[in-house]
């Protein structure tokens, strides 16, 4: 009896311990249950599709068949909650919003209403022909622009296959939060919940991220924003890195059995996604870029300083250059300056020299033409005014009279030679005096120079042929034509031979007198 009774106590106890490991088995099946749905639950990003609005060509009923496509392309990904359409116009309605006119605020406010992440608005319209549709994808936290996409194609095509390359794009560019599947490392790994490096080189990450069926971009985008574990570089290894983990496990803190993903091959299941680095740490980075940043401001600091010296410099040879030339012009005055006084000095010798007059063949010249009346020019080259005969006779300063026919005949030491009626010639000797086209008369020291101012003619206005005539009046009257002409010496530049004849009394001509 008593063996009995222990018989029945031990089958008792056995199966006890195995209700109690029916049990234990049971509630790990259900917490994986709960703890998958829980994860699913997470990941899906809630989301509201805004009625698109229509452009320019379009109708807005096309509109909306637009926005209902992207709709069910956006849910078929199962990566979203959609809040259906009715409920975002119920929204928009209750608020009192414009559904085609709703601003960045608006689409916010709406957002917050629904508890949605993301707010998805678009535009479509024709150009050239061609169907335009803009997407913008709206974060209800931030109130910023997350991603931008677009699609075209032409008018009159079905457009079911771009609509769901337009949602591609989108699930593309959204940024989703990210989850850490937690470690399967068993605890007696030393490097569990560490980054280990690998041949000195290659960065692992502690833990498997996931599972996939394509590379989680997002995910690692995630991951690299936020600098996890101290990088910010994080990717999938090649073949030959995964080789390297898998001949190093207890290192890394252990691996999952089955298939881990790499980089540039595709998969029709998913894989475990564990991610590696040959980057180095984000403090290091820092650190370099914030040496490459001082680095830079002193090499800025040094070029700044060279610049400036170079400035200092470039103004010191630009003063010193100013003030050579200020010094060459100061003494290109003085020496005009002293040519000048020079000048006049000489002037004013010869004018004192001349001034008594020239004696040519006993009668004595003035060296000067007459000015204004009663007066000499400053020197021997000025032409003086112009005077009619009349004018002329009493043109001549005190002490001076006008030279008569035969007085100017003999200015050149020779008799003149009569031709026809009281005219003479004598030899043509055109010279220069300070530039001043006209004819030297005399020799040596006894010269006087009479410059070719031309004259006026009452038949031309004007003066006529300066530097080509040199045209004086004599005191002598021409006994033709009733008293009208008298005769003058008559210069030209064109002839051989220089003349004494007869001119109408009013011509206006230039006046060289004799001494009384």
């Amino acid at each position: 009896m008593q063996n009995n009774r222990n018989l029945n106590k031990e089958i008792e106890e056995g199966n006890h311990f195995k209700n109690m490991a029916s049990f234990k088995v049971i509630l790990f099946l259900l917490l994986s249950f709960v703890i998958t749905i829980e994860t699913n639950a997470q990941s899906k990003m809630g989301i509201a599709v805004l009625d698109f609005k229509a452009g320019v060509g379009v109708n807005q009923s096309d509109v909306d068949g637009m926005s209902a496509m992207l709709i069910t392309y956006l849910f078929d990904t199962k990566r979203f909650t959609i809040v259906e359409r009715t409920q975002v116009n119920k929204v928009i309605s209750e608020q009192g919003f414009q559904r085609t006119s709703l601003t960045n605020q608006q689409m916010v406010r709406v957002g917050e209403i629904l508890n949605v992440q993301k707010i998805v608005v678009g535009d479509v319209n024709i150009i050239n022909g061609q169907y335009n549709v803009d997407t913008r994808i709206l974060d209800v936290q931030t109130a910023s622009i997350e991603a931008t996409a677009g699609e075209t194609w032409t008018q009159g095509t079905l457009y079911r296959s771009t609509i769901q390359k337009l949602s591609q794009t989108l699930v593309s560019k959204i940024k989703f939060p990210t989850y850490a599947a937690p470690s399967s490392a068993p605890q007696s790994m030393p490097n569990a919940g560490k980054v280990v490096t690998l041949y000195g080189y290659l960065q692992v990450y502690p833990t498997d991220i996931g599972d996939f069926s394509t590379e989680p971009k997002n995910v690692i985008d995630g991951i690299n924003r936020t600098a996890g574990y101290g990088f910010n570089d994080w990717r999938l290894p090649t073949n030959e890195e995964l080789e390297a983990m898998q001949a190093n496990i207890k290192e890394i803190g252990g691996m999952q059995s089955g298939l881990y993903m790499v980089v540039g091959l595709s998969y029709s299941n998913r894989a475990h996604v564990r991610l590696v680095t040959t980057g180095k740490p984000i403090v290091e980075k820092e650190a370099e870029q914030k040496r490459i940043a001082e680095e830079n401001e002193r090499i800025a600091a040094e070029n700044r300083r060279r610049a400036e010296e170079q400035a200092v410099a470039e103004r010191q040879r630009a003063a010193e250059r100013a003030e050579a030339e200020r010094q060459r012009q100061e003494e290109q005055r003085r020496i005009a300056e002293e040519r000048r006084i020079a000048e006049e000095r000489r002037k004013a010798e010869e004018r004192k020299k001349l001034e008594p007059g020239v004696i040519i063949n006993g009668v004595t010249w003035a060296a000067f033409n007459v000015g204004s009346r009663g007066t000499f020019v400053n020197n021997p080259e000025d032409y003086g005014n112009y005077y009619s005969w009349e004018e002329a006779k009493t043109a001549c300063p005190e002490g001076w009279r006008l030279p008569t026919e035969d007085e100017f005949c003999k200015l050149d030491n020779v008799l003149c030679k009569k031709q026809g009626f009281y005219r003479y010639e004598i030899e043509n000797k055109w010279g220069k005096r300070n530039g001043v086209n006209g004819v030297p008369f005399g020799i040596g020291d006894n010269t006087i120079f009479l410059p070719a101012a031309g004259y006026f003619n009452i038949y031309r206005s004007g003066v006529n042929y300066f530097g080509e005539y040199a045209c004086y009046w004599t005191s002598t009257e021409r006994p033709f034509f009733n008293g009208r002409d008298a005769y003058a010496l008559d210069c030209r530049l064109d002839l051989t031979e220089f003349r004494v004849l007869g001119a109408e009394k009013t011509d206006r001509m230039s006046v060289r007198c004799v001494k009384k």
